[in-house]
């Protein structure tokens, strides 16, 4: 069971890290008329309208629309759940817990070490090719 810490000084940024350290999913706010906010990591869940301050018990069979409706009632959040690559969630029934949410395809630390090892390979490569020259 994972606990979300709301407060008004806790950022947008370290509830996202808690939501994706908790579920491998991501957390997007809205105002109230549906439309995403583009406030930054480090605006406030204090400036963003939080009503209610706690700590929120997260179980992972919580189906993702109960999520969705507990942040709006009880904290006045409008927040929607996504998968790590943007996609929505294909039922909001699905519990947290289960949402099949294959990061491993993207993973940006991964996929960086690829491209530093590809890069530096091909350094070597050409290396060797002009000093055969």
């Amino acid at each position: 069971m994972a606990t979300l810490k709301l407060t008004k000084t806790t950022t947008i940024g370290e509830l996202k890290q808690q939501f994706d350290d908790a579920f491998g999913l991501m957390i997007e706010f809205y105002d109230e008329n549906n439309i995403k906010t583009d406030a930054a990591l480090d605006v406030t869940l204090g400036n963003l309208g939080l009503t209610t301050e706690g700590n929120y018990k997260c179980p992972a069979d919580l189906s993702v629309s109960s999520f969705i409706e507990d942040m709006k009632q009880i904290y006045g959040l409008n927040v929607k759940v996504f998968n790590y690559d943007w996609s929505p969630i294909a039922s909001e029934g699905l519990a947290l817990g289960t949402v099949n949410n294959d990061r491993s395809k993207f993973n940006v630390k991964k996929i960086r070490s690829i491209l530093i090892y590809s890069i530096a390979s091909i350094l070597v490569i050409v290396f060797i090719w002009l000093m055969l020259k």
